[in-house]
């Protein structure tokens, strides 16, 4: 009887130790042990040197810091089609894991809710990305170079001025084709430009008048010598308010001259909030995209990714996942007048 006794007390220790917190084996973390040894990609649909890619790359060096296995990431540049290439091999050909991200153009939104000639243009559903945060929801603006005959708004309602644009997804293309609808401009549009860089270069050397699409922070951060230099005409600036440090800067808004245009503005003005939004693949787990979204908010407050943003004059004006959802779907589940509007003025660049 002693002898079992003595035995049940020694199951019964080994029993209590085996449940002891410091007797338990470490518990994997699925997460840490999928990214770990990978190498992401980050995708960015504009050439080096631009607003684009400059956000892209600053992100991406962030980012993995806060990814779960610390994984290695390399940039991407996959210009084509005003971002469209880009975006659609984030959507249609990488993997569906959370291992590639894009930072995704402007215009590719405005696509979405555009005609069926829009719509045609864009191979896959915007709104089925995954979306992580953005990274700056500035105006956007559109300039002439200081020794153009355009030089206002008014002029540019009176007269023609040529426009540089990239591809058909570009906001440099759909932003003054949609205001010459909207408000009466007379922007001509030439394409063929692969980035900012480009039709800044095509405008100083008076190939073009001016190109759209630029933010006030990415000149300055960009072509400061433009700013101090007065070189840049500012005709008119996009969004919902004024940029604080462009009080004299017209508004798109406030040209409209009846309910429908101004409604359809309002999808223009929308968009400029979807500034440098970043996205991965449809189909990734939630539980790994609910784990990049971490990670891009963390990395965004990281002080030194601040500290490296301020330094480049990178603007940070953000939004979570969560939010930039809630743009997407209310650019493209406006109400169908609002959208038929939006149509008939895009297709005027078909």
């Amino acid at each position: 009887m002693a002898q079992r006794a003595g035995r049940r007390t020694i199951l019964c220790m080994a029993a209590l130790l085996a449940c002891a917190p410091h007797a338990r084996p470490a518990l994997a973390d699925p997460l840490a042990d999928f990214f770990a040894g990978k190498q992401m990609q980050f995708i960015i649909p504009t050439p080096t040197g631009g607003s684009y890619d400059a956000y892209g790359r600053l992100l991406a060096k962030y980012i993995v810091r806060y990814i779960p296995g610390k994984p290695s990431i390399i940039d991407v540049n996959m210009v084509g089609a005003g971002g469209i290439a880009a975006a659609e091999h984030v959507a249609m050909m990488a993997p569906k894991d959370g291992t590639v991200l894009t930072i995704v153009s402007q215009g590719l939104l405005l696509l979405a809710a555009g005609g069926p000639q829009d719509r045609a243009k864009l191979p896959f559903d915007i709104g089925s990305l995954s979306w992580i945060g953005n990274l700056s929801a500035s105006n956007q603006l559109i300039v002439t170079w200081h020794e153009s005959a355009v030089r206002t708004l008014a002029d540019a309602r009176e007269r023609q001025s040529i426009m540089g644009a990239s591809g058909a997804g570009s906001t440099s293309v759909i932003e003054p084709v949609l205001l010459n609808q909207l408000i009466g401009t007379k922007f001509k549009v030439v394409l063929g430009y692969p980035g900012s860089a480009e039709m800044s270069l095509a405008m100083e050397n008076h190939e073009i008048d001016g190109f759209a699409a630029n933010t006030w922070a990415s000149f300055k951060a960009f072509k400061p010598e433009w700013i101090s230099n007065h070189s840049l005409n500012l005709i008119v600036q996009i969004g919902l308010t004024k940029d604080p440090e462009l009080p004299d800067v017209p508004m798109a808004l406030d040209y409209a001259t009846n309910e429908s245009d101004r409604a359809a503005l309002r999808i223009l003005a929308d968009v400029s909030a979807f500034g440098r939004p970043i996205a991965t693949s449809p189909g990734v787990p939630p539980e790994r995209l609910a784990a990049i979204r971490h990670a891009f908010d963390a990395a965004l407050a990281d002080p030194e990714f601040k500290a490296e943003a301020a330094k480049e004059g990178l603007e940070l004006s953000t939004m979570n996942g969560t939010e930039v959802e809630s743009v997407v779907n209310s650019v493209v589940r406006a109400p169908a007048p609002v959208l038929d509007r939006v149509a008939k003025a895009m297709a005027a660049s078909n």
